[in-house]
């Protein structure tokens, strides 16, 4: 199936199976690494992306679901400038450790900030909620995303530019094969809720 979309402000196309997990053809077809697989179940968030600005689980969109819309990743929110801000909070308020699920946790905070410039603790909660942090648990991760907020009214980037707005880029013939993705981020074995010690799990309906 022939499908094209908009991916961080550039018209793509590719020919993917129509059922192929669009974190896949994210990271096999388009070389995307910020989009991880966790658990392939989208329970971890940490392959959120933003589709159509709605922060969405990318295993567990199909690739032909995306055809004609708006598909944007922590590489695209890069040249806006605001991510740094929330980058630089993160490390500041001591909310990452080993990093694998922070893109997906950016990519959340990114959303609710762009339509709730001062949330409270529990509107943050719930924008969170389907991420899931393995190492700091989550007081360090709520506190900086309110400091986040104090930026939040900065310039953001434009993600809904019209079709014909767009560039044309093309894919190469060959498609990046798993032997080409990075190690470090493709976990050996999935973790179930099992492996989390309590303090790592959040209150409420996280």
């Amino acid at each position: 199936m022939n499908i094209s979309f908009i991916l961080n402000n550039i018209k793509v196309n590719t020919d993917v199976p129509g059922d192929k997990p669009l974190l896949r053809v994210l990271r096999e077809d388009f070389d995307v690494k910020s989009v991880k697989e966790g658990c392939g179940r989208g329970e971890c968030g940490t392959c959120t992306i933003l589709l159509d600005g709605v922060p969405v689980t990318s295993c567990m969109v199909a690739a032909g679901q995306v055809r004609g819309r708006n598909v944007t990743t922590l590489e695209g929110l890069e040249s806006g400038g605001y991510v740094a801000d929330l980058q630089q909070v993160f490390k500041e308020s001591g909310a990452i450790q080993c990093g694998f699920c922070t893109p997906g946790f950016i990519m959340s905070a990114y959303a609710l900030l762009k339509v709730n410039s001062s949330p409270d603790r529990d509107e943050i909660r719930q924008a969170i909620s389907g991420n899931i942090c393995r190492c700091t648990g989550y007081t360090k991760i709520i506190d900086a995303i309110e400091l986040a907020a104090k930026y939040a009214e900065r310039n953001l980037p434009e993600e809904n530019l019209s079709w014909e707005d767009l560039p044309e880029e093309h894919l190469p013939e060959e498609n990046l094969s798993g032997e080409d993705l990075s190690k470090e981020h493709l976990p050996e074995e999935n973790l179930s809720g099992e492996h989390l010690s309590e303090e790592h799990l959040p209150g409420g309906n996280l």
